[in-house]
């Protein structure tokens, strides 16, 4: 059974700055980068299967890179399932915290409009947004169509 310091210890040399001398024997010198902390968080109910899919194919062709967890939400009148997709400011290709902001505006607006969705939140370090589209409120897909989904299949 491996060391529990040493997997740690391995896992921690593929993330990225300039080399540092480690004091463990036998580990690789690691590159370390930072960046300032900037989180966002898309919270959706519906099909989650569905919405991934999609997500991976804005991925492969704009280079997103996204966490996606299973989310209950339970209320007054009952309960739904949905996700939650969550951005972080990567060190490796560092974004001003609004640069992240619409990235998860512009994805949130088309996972929902993909999966039938009505509604959702988008929380921020300094504020939660309720964003509704009921039929007939936006202008049709398309029309508009958002740089971080242009030619992905809708």
């Amino acid at each position: 059974m491996p060391d529990p310091i040493d997997t740690i210890d391995s896992a921690c040399a593929q993330v990225s700055t300039p080399p540092v001398d480690n004091h463990f024997v036998g580990v690789p010198k690691s590159v370390r980068q930072t960046a300032p902390t900037f989180n966002v968080e898309i919270h959706m109910a519906g099909d989650m299967s569905a919405a991934a899919l999609f997500i991976q194919q804005v991925a492969a062709k704009k280079g997103l890179c996204v966490t996606m967890s299973p989310q209950s939400y339970i209320y007054s009148g009952g309960r739904e399932e949905g996700f939650r997709i969550g951005f972080i400011n990567y060190p490796r290709f560092p974004k001003v915290g609004t640069e992240i902001i619409k990235q998860a505006e512009y994805l949130a607006d088309w996972v929902a409009d993909h999966i039938g969705q009505h509604s959702y939140s988008i929380v921020t370090p300094a504020e939660t947004i309720w964003c509704s589209m009921r039929p007939g409120s936006l202008p049709p897909f398309g029309s508009e169509l958002p740089e971080l989904c242009q030619g992905v299949p809708t």
